[in-house]
Formats: C-alpha cells, sequence, structure tokens
C-alpha cells in the first residue's frame, strides 16, 4: 500500500503544481537508486522531503536507507512524516532484518 499512497500524494502535489519526485518516477528497468542524485547530488534541489509512514517502510532496508541518507542531506530543510496506517510498529520492532552495517541507520532514525 505505501506505493499507492507515494503515488497518490505524488499525483496531488504535481496537481497542486508543487514539483516533487519520488523513487516511482524512476523508469522501469533502472536502478531506483538513481533517485538519490535528485536527492543529495550538487544539483539537487530538494528542500521538503516527506516520509510516508506505513507498516511496509518499517519493514522495507530502501526506505531505511533513503530516509537516513535525507537526514545528512543539508539541501533539505524541511521532513515531513506523513502517517497512512494506524499501528504502526513500536521502536523495537522497527526493521527487524536490518543487516549490521545499517545498524547505524536505525540508530539515526529512532533517536
Amino acid at each position: 500500500p505505501g506505493l499507492l499512497y507515494a503515488a497518490h500524494l505524488t499525483f496531488k502535489l504535481n496537481q497542486s503544481n508543487i514539483k516533487c519526485f519520488s523513487g516511482l518516477h524512476v523508469p522501469s528497468g533502472h536502478d531506483w537508486k538513481i533517485y538519490f542524485t535528485k536527492l543529495d547530488s550538487r544539483f539537487a534541489k530538494c528542500q521538503i522531503f516527506i516520509v510516508i509512514l506505513t507498516k511496509g517502510y518499517f519493514k522495507s532496508i530502501n526506505c531505511l536507507i533513503e530516509t537516513a541518507r535525507a537526514l545528512r542531506c543539508r539541501k533539505i530543510k524541511t521532513i515531513i512524516p506523513v502517517v497512512f496506517e494506524n499501528d504502526l510498529p513500536a521502536r523495537d520492532d522497527q526493521w527487524p532484518n536490518v543487516d549490521p552495517s545499517d545498524l547505524d541507520n536505525v540508530q539515526r532514525l529512532t533517536e
């Protein structure tokens, strides 16, 4: 459902003439991580980062990496969490299958 929420939010923002970009804009067959160039490259213009909080978000290592990267980005001035589902996992239940190399990202997001 998170991808559907993201698609709907992106559609509504575009309808309101608010420029936005998400991993959903990456053409099929391309690595979604090209999205990071819009987020934190030298030419990035991203100032607001919207996090769609769902149960799936807290299981997705890709979402973990993306949000941690946004937190490190100096150009991003505002991060807006949007809750789309009830009963989100407790802190200790978030990202249960995280790789040890991503523990710093989990720490950063749960502080």
